[in-house]
């Protein structure tokens, strides 16, 4: 092709970013289109039933009018696809998922809020105390829509894997009249 070891090395790198690519010993290995898809979309395919059970539940908890935060696990994206199939009226959903927006693009009865912060390209969520910080100052809704590896009476929502999550569900949960926890 023409181009430096340096060059090249830099696109492979931004393949492998992309996730077209696996570095392997001696080589490369391309990334089967399936695997390419963001980890979002394999866990929504993991106890898909069960949520869409939980989801379906959480609509009693969901009125016209309502504003509320969702966080932008699986589960409440399952429970967002309800509330878009719904004849509910005047939702504000304020949310950190980079998913979730893009449900609501031709829908008219809901607003739907973003505010940025650090982007968490593992799970697809914006979120670090400098974004919880702005949401506890700034922001306010009557409920809270969450999932979480576990809950903490003393602590609240525990992520162990996700670091920065805890801290913008804490914040939403502040700010929240109610919490409503999918499990």
């Amino acid at each position: 092709f023409n181009v430096s070891q340096s060059s090249l090395y830099k696109d492979i790198d931004i393949l492998e970013k992309q996730r077209f690519v696996k570095k392997v010993y001696g080589g490369l290995e391309l990334i089967d289109i399936q695997k390419q898809r963001h980890n979002f979309y394999e866990r929504l395919q993991i106890n898909s039933k069960q949520k869409i059970s939980i989801a379906k539940k959480a609509m009693e908890y969901v009125d016209n009018d309502d504003s509320m935060f969702v966080d932008g696990s699986s589960s409440t994206f399952f429970l967002i696809n309800e509330i878009n199939k719904s004849d509910k009226r005047n939702i504000t959903i304020v949310t950190n998922s980079i998913f979730i927006p893009e449900e609501f693009i031709v829908s008219e009865n809901f607003e739907v809020i973003c505010v940025g912060g650090k982007l968490n390209k593992e799970v697809g969520t914006y979120g670090g105390e400098l974004w919880a910080n702005l949401v506890s100052s700034n922001i306010r809704a009557n409920k809270f829509f969450f999932s979480s590896y576990g809950i903490s009476v003393e602590v609240g929502p525990l992520d162990p894997l996700i670091p920065g999550d805890t801290s913008m569900k804490k914040a939403f949960a502040r700010n929240s009249l109610k919490n409503i926890c999918l499990v």
